[in-house]
């Protein structure tokens, strides 16, 4: 199904602009750890440093 063009895997939950993300990042940036961003904001730990890899946040 994938080489045919019929699958396309599973929606990203956040997009870059949403407001969650958004105030996690900043968050993280004034000093917080994954750990406090995640209880913080609701995000898993996981999910978070994904999305943080993925949009190149960094302190």
């Amino acid at each position: 199904a994938k080489q045919q063009g019929k699958y396309h895997g599973r929606k990203p939950q956040y997009a870059k602009d949403d407001p969650r993300l958004q105030h996690a990042f900043k968050l993280y940036r004034a000093g917080m750890s994954d750990i406090d961003v995640s209880r913080n904001t609701g995000i898993k730990r996981t999910t978070f440093i994904r999305y943080r890899k993925k949009f190149s946040v960094y302190r």
